[in-house]
C-alpha cells in the first residue's frame, strides 16, 4: 500500500460534490458548502443529478472547477460512479492523494473546515468519513458498523487499487434510496476493511453506542445537538429534520442544535429554514422544528410600531364592545383599522372613534397596506349566544386576542420575534381547545382540502401539501410579515376569481420562502398546557380501555388501522400487501389471511414473506376482486401510490403512521 505523508496541510485533494433537486435548483446552503469545500480542494467537481437547473447555477460557476449535468439514474452513487468512470476518469483521479465524495444531504459546516480536514490529515487510515453507524440489529436484519456514505474520503492507497476501481466500474445503477443504502453504504466499509484497508471517522460516536445492538440507531438523527456541540460533527443532516421521531424521543435535540448553530457559530441558520420551508409541509415543519414561542410583554421602546397595522374584520354587533375594549390601548401606539360590510357595526365602532372601511374583502384591504412591515389580522366572534354558549364564544375571542394582541407591549414582543427570526413569515395562535371542538387539534380542520388545492393552483403557489398532516388552524387570525403580503399581491392581480384566503396563508407563506410559527402569551400557555394534558390523559384512558390495554403508541396505531382493514377486507376476495420492510413486519399478525405480498419491480429480496409468496408489481393481475394494502414508510408510500394510480389501480388503502 502507498504510504501518505500525513498532517502537512498540503494534501492534493479531489472533491466530488453531488447535488439533486426535484425542482431543478441549486440551493443557497449548497452554495455555502461549495464555498467551504473550495478551501480544502485542489480540484472541486460538482455533479448535478438533473439535466439542467433553473436557479443557483451561479454557485457552480463561482466555486466549481468543473460541473456536470446528468439524469438522476442510480441516485448519488450513480452520480459518483459516472464522475469517476466517465467525467473524470481513473487516470486523472490517480493524480491526487485524496478523493472526497460528498452529497448535498446535510447542512454545514458549522466550524472551520480547514481545521477539520487538518485533523483528518493527522490520522492514519486508507479511508475515512464524518460519522459511522455502529453494529445494530432490527427485526429485519443485522447491520455491520459502517461509514455513512453522504461524506466519505478515500486516500490513494485505496483508490488507485484494482479492487476499488473495479467496485465502481461494476456498480449497477440502483433504482432507489434503499438500494443504494443496502447495497453500497452498508457494504462499502466492510468490503474494503476485510481486504485489509483501515478506516476512521472524525465524530466521536462511541459514547452513545448501545451495548445492545437492537438499540443502536443513526446518531445523526438522534443526537444532533450533542454531535455538533461536543462530538466533532459540525453538520446537520437535512432529511432527519423531517422525520417523525415521536416513537423514541421528543424534539429537543433539533431545537437545541438550531439554537446552538444560531448563537455560537458563523453559519446563517436562515439557510436551513429556507431550505426546509421549500421542501416540507409547513405544519409538519412547525412541529418538527418546534416553532412554538411563548412571549412575555416587551416594554422596550426601541421597537418601532409605525410600520405595523392591526386590522379587525368585524361581522357581529354582539362583539363590538368586547373588541373595542381590547383595542383601546393598542390604538395609542399602533395603526388600528376596522373593516366590515355591516353598516350597523361600522356605526358602532365609529361612535368609539375607530377608523373604519365599509368592506370585508381581505384582498382589497391588504392591497392598501402592502407597504407595512407587519400586519395583524383579527376576525371577531359572534357573542350573541345564538349558536353556542356565550362563554365558549368569549373563550375563542380570548384565544385570538390574548395570543396575538394582548397589549401594546405584547405586540412589541411579536415584532421583536419577527426581527430576530428572519425565517418566520407568519405567526398564528394555538387551536381553540374546548371539549366541544376537540376535533380542531386532530383531523378534518378543512372539510374540502380539494377546494384549497384548486385555489393554490389559481395563484400558482409552489408549496408542499402532505395529505397526512392537518392544516394549520386559526388562519383567519394571524400576524403576517410585509414581504409575505407583497408576495401574495404579486400573485393575485384581481383577475383571479374569488379565493378563500383564510385557508391559504400557510401555503402563501411557504411560496414566499418563509415558515409559520405559533405564539402564545405566557399566561395562556400555562393554562393551555394543563388542558392539553387533561385531554391527552382522557384520550389515552379511552384508547387503553377500548383498544390495546397496556400497549405502546405503535400498538395503538395497529389497532386503529385494524378496523379500517377489516372493512376494506370485506370488499375483496383477494388482498395483497405492498411492502416487505419494517412496517410489514410490524403489521405481520394482521395480514395472516392475505393472498401474497408485493414489492416494486427489481426489489424482490426474498421469495416468501410472512409465509406468503412475494410478487413484483408487474407480475400482479388486478381485477375488481383485488384489494391492495400499502404497508411502507411515508416516503416509499407516496411513490407506491403514484405508481398504482399510473397503472389505473384505485382499490388500495395505506397503513399510515
Amino acid at each position: 500500500m502507498k504510504l501518505i505523508q500525513l498532517g502537512n496541510g498540503n494534501m492534493k485533494r479531489l472533491v466530488i460534490y453531488l447535488t439533486y433537486s426535484s425542482q431543478n435548483v441549486v440551493e443557497e446552503y449548497v452554495g455555502y458548502m461549495l464555498k467551504e469545500l473550495k478551501k480544502i480542494s485542489t480540484t472541486l467537481i460538482v455533479v448535478c443529478n438533473e439535466e439542467s437547473v433553473v436557479s443557483g447555477e451561479e454557485y457552480l460557476r463561482k466555486y466549481a472547477d468543473k460541473y456536470y449535468f446528468r439524469k438522476n439514474i442510480g441516485l448519488d452513487a450513480g452520480g459518483f460512479k459516472d464522475a469517476l468512470t466517465k467525467f473524470i476518469g481513473w487516470g486523472e483521479v490517480e493524480k491526487y492523494e485524496e478523493l472526497v465524495m460528498v452529497n448535498d444531504s446535510f447542512f454545514g459546516p458549522f466550524s472551520d473546515i480547514e481545521e477539520f480536514f487538518a485533523d483528518a490529515e493527522s490520522r492514519e487510515g486508507d479511508f475515512w468519513g464524518l460519522i459511522k453507524h455502529g453494529n445494530a440489529k432490527n427485526v429485519k436484519e443485522s447491520i455491520t458498523e459502517h461509514i455513512q456514505s453522504f461524506f466519505i474520503a478515500i486516500r490513494s492507497s485505496l483508490f488507485t487499487t484494482e479492487e476499488f476501481q473495479k467496485y465502481w466500474n461494476e456498480m449497477p445503477y440502483y433504482r432507489d434510496y434503499n438500494g443504494v443504502v443496502d447495497n453500497h453504504e452498508k457494504c462499502f466499509t466492510k468490503k474494503f476493511h476485510d481486504l485489509g484497508y483501515s478506516y476512521f471517522t472524525l465524530a466521536n460516536t462511541e459514547i452513545n453506542d448501545s451495548e445492545n445492538p437492537e438499540f443502536n440507531q443513526n446518531q445523526y438523527g438522534a443526537f444532533q445537538y450533542e454531535l455538533i456541540k461536543k462530538r466533532n460533527f459540525p453538520f446537520l443532516k437535512r432529511q432527519e429534520l423531517g422525520k417523525d421521531i415521536s416513537s423514541w424521543q421528543t424534539s429537543e435535540n433539533i431545537q437545541l442544535a438550531l439554537d446552538y448553530i444560531d448563537k455560537n457559530t458563523k453559519y446563517d441558520v436562515g439557510l436551513i429554514y429556507k431550505s426546509l420551508s421549500g421542501a416540507m409541509d409547513l405544519r409538519m415543519l412547525q412541529r418538527t422544528l418546534c416553532l412554538n414561542y411563548i412571549l412575555d410583554e416587551e416594554p422596550d421602546d426601541i421597537i418601532h410600531t409605525d410600520k405595523t397595522t392591526i386590522i379587525v374584520f368585524a361581522q357581529y354587533v354582539s362583539a363590538v364592545n368586547d373588541v373595542a375594549e381590547i383595542l383601546n390601548d393598542l390604538r395609542k401606539q399602533f395603526d388600528v383599522l376596522i373593516c366590515s360590510n355591516d353598516l350597523t357595526v361600522i356605526k358602532l365602532y365609529r361612535e368609539k372613534a375607530y377608523d373604519c372601511l365599509n368592506t370585508n374583502n381581505k384582498l382589497d384591504v391588504l392591497k392598501k397596506y402592502a407597504d407595512k412591515r407587519y400586519v395583524c389580522l383579527i376576525s371577531d366572534v359572534d357573542l350573541s349566544g345564538k349558536s353556542e354558549f356565550i362563554s365558549s364564544s368569549k373563550s375563542t375571542l380570548y384565544n385570538y386576542t390574548e395570543n396575538l394582541i394582548k397589549s401594546p407591549e405584547y405586540c412589541k414582543a411579536v415584532i421583536r420575534l419577527f426581527e430576530e427570526k428572519k425565517f418566520l413569515g407568519a405567526l398564528i395562535p394555538p387551536a381553540v381547545l374546548h371539549a366541544s371542538n376537540y376535533r380542531n387539534i386532530g383531523w378534518n380542520q378543512f372539510d374540502d382540502i380539494e377546494k384549497v388545492k384548486r385555489d393554490i393552483e389559481k395563484l400558482h403557489l409552489k408549496c408542499v401539501i402532505d395529505d397526512e398532516v392537518q392544516p394549520m388552524t386559526s388562519q383567519n387570525c394571524l400576524w403576517i410579515r410585509g414581504e409575505v403580503l407583497k408576495h401574495l399581491l404579486s400573485k393575485w392581480n384581481g383577475s383571479v376569481e374569488k379565493i378563500q384566503i383564510d385557508r391559504l396563508w400557510q401555503y402563501i407563506v411557504q411560496d414566499a420562502g418563509f415558515c409559520v410559527g405559533q405564539i402564545q402569551s405566557r399566561r395562556y400557555a400555562e393554562m393551555y398546557g394543563n388542558y392539553m394534558m387533561r385531554f391527552l390523559s382522557m384520550t389515552a384512558d379511552y384508547m387503553e380501555n377500548t383498544y390495546f390495554g397496556n400497549g405502546s403508541f405503535d400498538d395503538l396505531e395497529i389497532e386503529l388501522f385494524k378496523s379500517n382493514y377489516i372493512d376494506f377486507r370485506k370488499k375483496f376476495t383477494r388482498i395483497y400487501v405492498y411492502g416487505t420492510g419494517l412496517f410489514a413486519i410490524r403489521y405481520a399478525d394482521l395480514f395472516k389471511d392475505v393472498e401474497a405480498y408485493i414489492v416494486s419491480d427489481g426489489h424482490r429480496e426474498v421469495a416468501e414473506f410472512n409465509g406468503k409468496k412475494v410478487y413484483e408489481l408487474s407480475e400482479l393481475q388486478v381485477d375488481e376482486n383485488t384489494g391492495i394494502v400499502v404497508c411502507t414508510g411515508i416516503k416509499m408510500r407516496k411513490e407506491i401510490c403514484r405508481m398504482l394510480k399510473e397503472r389505473g389501480i384505485s382499490s388500495y388503502i395505506c397503513v399510515k403512521k
